[in-house]
């Protein structure tokens, strides 16, 4: 459950959140890009997946999906109670800087981050969208932006590709798109789990079904050479 209030680093989620997520011993991460309008299946990756995980990151071009599933949440205890603690957005090149989600009180506006960190059982993780950094031809500014921050897990969007490669102990990861698959792929997202033991596990799983069917999801092998 999410406390619903933005944190100075720009994370939605309180400082003890915040904190217990850096200093668990194992934490599950639920990782979204690319809904683009496709409220409804963010909803239910949320419904479905986020009981069970520690950190909601999504990595930009949908960000009124996901705030539109936490204004529904507000009004449904059930999707309330599934919002991980932690939420981590950025921006993507369809996205605003500054978001409103309750217009008809004070509540200040939510701003959107074009680069973000956040630390999970001892892993210092960094997402982005990825379109400033060349990601449709190569994964190298993202590893050397790690590199350069100590970050040991990135997360990006952008290719609507599901991508996953590891070097120099630095694992970089596309969820893929949850609404608009490029490449003959799926509609995916991504789920990780980390240790402060260092170990890192990753699970994509593709989409099934569509709002008025009701959709289903199931794991699926992801490679590396995707461009």
């Amino acid at each position: 459950m999410n406390a619903l209030v933005q944190h100075y680093s720009q994370l939605l989620g309180s400082d003890k959140d915040i904190e217990d997520l850096a200093n668990a011993e194992k934490a599950k991460l639920l990782i979204l890009s690319d809904s683009h309008g496709n409220n409804k299946v963010a909803e239910s990756i949320i419904r479905g997946f986020g009981p069970d995980c520690q950190a909601l990151i999504f990595t930009g071009d949908g960000i009124w999906d996901i705030l539109n599933t936490i204004k529904t949440a507000s009004l449904d205890k059930n999707l309330f109670a599934a919002l991980p603690p932690v939420i981590g957005l950025v921006r993507g090149n369809g996205d605003y800087d500054t978001y409103t989600l309750f217009s008809n009180n004070n509540n200040n506006p939510v701003q959107i981050a074009e680069t973000q960190f956040l630390t999970a059982a001892s892993h210092k993780i960094f997402f982005v969208h990825g379109h400033r950094y060349s990601v449709d031809f190569s994964t190298e500014n993202l590893f050397k932006t790690a590199t350069a921050n100590n970050a040991d897990l990135v997360f990006f969007g952008h290719t609507h590709r599901p991508y996953k490669r590891e070097k120099n102990q630095i694992l970089v990861l596309n969820p893929g798109s949850c609404s608009r698959p490029r490449g003959g792929f799926p509609p995916t997202f991504a789920v990780v789990t980390v240790s402060r033991t260092s170990t890192i596990t990753t699970q994509h799983y593709a989409i099934e079904g569509s709002p008025f069917s009701g959709f289903s999801y199931r794991e699926t092998e992801i490679t590396s050479s995707l461009y």
